[in-house]
């Protein structure tokens, strides 16, 4: 600025001095210095303008950290689509290799839907080629529909035998709830109306439809109260090739009122899938608590009547009884509470239930250490699946006097063991074990596997040949 003001003075000088030609030349260069000063006026001096100052760059914005994909591929040449939401078998769609073995790690619970499932089929047992979920294995073309799957899901597939193989994918998510209207402004106060009688409840919507069963495809048939299922055309026979699809919506105990289909050890031909089993024969699904889907399947030859299944008449309320005119008789005092189990013995594990000692048997498969399992409780229901060794060496003791029970529930064999299987049982006891076209009802040892019974006992067992041991 003292610059500026040194260059105007002399300007001043160099006007006095110049003729009149000259002057306008000098007068708009002394304009220009002028607005120049009024520019820097602020400026102070030894001091520099923010136009002067270095610009700092914007700040970098910060972006959203990536979702975590449903499934993860830990091990394995199995594969997921490009969003992320479907897992897929090697290869898939055309068919998987052998001797593979995959390990997809789920990051929380997540229900399955079952895109396409084909599997070399095993069914019950499932012991060459098998997808594991939630400790239960699938093969065949039955995968895990509407399972809530956790922790890992386990692919395995043996030397031969390949399928075109399965797709899992998430359910597609729920689209964006809309914000709630903002309330309505209060009302002016009323004179408050004459009382009448309430107006009846509405009616609430129905959740489910009103029939137990309800066919998703094929013709199958339902009766008009909706509590009974029926093969087509029955009571005539059914026919060949079919195929139906019935979907259960809550869990349900099953009535067989009618049963007879083409009969085949191991149901290959025409049957009914229920959880996962086969049926066929004589021998329905009686008494087994379904749920998620039934299936019915015939082959191109051989038909029968076919059946019908029914969910149990609910008992009619008791009537009001009149109160007793003698005094009622004192109640026995209760029983004390049941002592707590003590500890396992050293080198046994204890098992509380049948889906504990089924997930340890599938952990000695992996690591095929021997495995020594003792059984507090008095009796252990095997819900139509019978206990399956595949090469395992498995010892299970029967704690208390009585040991521990066994119960087949006449739905299944007891025990079966295969391979080079080693079974040593103690204190344990066998029951209601039945296979109507099979061997074995209560314990059938094949090839060169060896079992050991020790203060056991095999009883109402049944089965073609060796109804007890085979």
């Amino acid at each position: 600025c003292s610059a500026l003001r040194r260059q105007r003075r002399q300007a001043f000088l160099l006007l006095c001095s110049v003729g009149k030609g000259q002057m306008r030349h000098l007068l708009a260069g002394l304009v220009m210095l002028s607005a120049v000063a009024a520019e820097d006026a602020d400026c102070d001096p030894g001091v520099p303008c923010e136009a002067d100052l270095p610009q700092l760059p914007p700040s970098p914005q910060l972006s959203p950290a990536p979702p975590i994909p449903p499934f993860s591929v830990q091990l394995g040449p199995c594969t997921t689509t490009a969003d992320g939401n479907c897992i897929r078998s090697p290869n898939f769609p055309e068919p998987h290799g052998s001797d593979e073995e995959c390990r997809i790690q789920l990051h929380k619970p997540t229900v399955l839907i079952v895109a396409q499932f084909l599997v070399e089929d095993d069914l019950p047992y499932c012991a060459y080629d098998f997808l594991q979920v939630n400790g239960k294995r699938y093969c065949g073309d039955v995968g895990p529909v509407g399972i809530t799957a956790q922790g890992q899901i386990v692919w395995r597939s043996d030397a031969s035998g390949e399928s075109n193989g399965w797709e899992l994918c998430i359910p597609p998510p729920s689209p964006p709830v809309s914000p709630p209207l903002p309330p309505l402004p209060p009302e002016p106060p009323q004179l408050p109306p004459l009382p009448s009688p309430p107006p009846p409840p509405p009616l609430l919507p129905l959740l489910f439809p009103s029939s137990t069963f309800v066919v998703q495809s094929g013709n199958c048939t339902v009766s008009a109260d909706g509590d009974c299922i029926q093969s087509p055309n029955f009571p005539e026979s059914y026919g060949a090739d079919e195929d139906c699809l019935i979907d259960l919506y809550n869990p349900t105990r099953l009535s067989v009122v009618f049963f007879q289909v083409e009969a085949d050890v191991y149901c290959d031909y025409d049957y009914l899938l229920v959880n996962g089993r086969r049926y066929c024969g004589d021998v329905g699904p009686a008494g087994v608590v379904a749920q998620g889907q039934l299936i019915w399947r015939s082959d191109y030859i051989f038909v029968s009547i076919g059946w019908q299944i029914c969910v149990p008449t609910p008992l009619p309320p008791a009537s009001p009884q009149s109160p007793p005119s003698s005094p009622q008789p004192l109640q026995p005092p209760l029983e004390p509470p049941t002592p707590p189990m003590p500890p396992a013995a050293p080198g046994l594990k204890y098992m509380s239930s049948v889906a504990d000692i089924y997930n340890e048997l599938e952990s000695q498969r992996l690591h095929s250490l021997p495995l020594s399992l003792q059984l507090p409780r008095a009796n252990y229901l095997l819900d139509g699946q019978e206990l399956f060794l595949q090469n395992n060496n498995l010892t299970l003791v029967g704690s208390g006097p009585n040991g521990a029970t066994l119960d087949a529930q006449n739905l299944s064999r007891v025990i079966r063991v295969a391979g080079s299987g080693q079974l040593h049982l103690k204190n344990i006891h066998l029951l209601n074990g039945l296979v109507p076209l099979g061997n074995g009802g209560g314990l059938k040892v094949e090839g060169s596997s060896i079992a050991v019974l020790e203060n056991c006992t095999i009883s109402s067992c049944a089965a073609t040949e060796g109804g007890g041991v085979f």
